[in-house]
């Protein structure tokens, strides 16, 4: 079962969350609906200081950007090359290219104890 019990509520969740917009008007995310789960993200191309405040209604939200933190950079403009960056592994280690199928175990390994 999903976050919600029915997909109208997931629905009616959604069109409230897409009410959140920085000062400035701009929309700050991208919600898919997946019927009874929503995908959340920030999707704003200013700067982070852009979401200092946000508006909900008529509400001001204070102080957002020092509450949230950058988790990742999508390719969200889906050219063809993207970038991987792990600082964890010794440049030794590295390859030039890796397979995107890769990625999600390379990430995984960082958290696997070491024998």
């Amino acid at each position: 079962m999903g976050a919600f019990k029915k997909k109208e509520a997931a629905t009616q969740a959604q069109n409230s969350l897409k009410q959140v917009k920085s000062i400035d008007s701009t929309s700050i995310c991208y919600i898919d609906n997946r019927a009874e789960n929503l995908f959340y993200k920030i999707d704003y191309y200013c700067s982070l200081s852009g979401t200092q405040n946000l508006v909900f209604g008529e509400q001001i939200i204070t102080n957002f950007a020092a509450v949230i933190s950058l988790a990742s950079i999508e390719n969200s403009i889906y050219t063809t090359t993207g970038y991987f960056v792990d600082t964890g592994i010794e440049a030794s280690l590295t390859k030039d290219e890796i397979k995107l199928a890769e990625v999600y175990d390379q990430i995984i390994g960082l958290f696997t104890a070491k024998s």
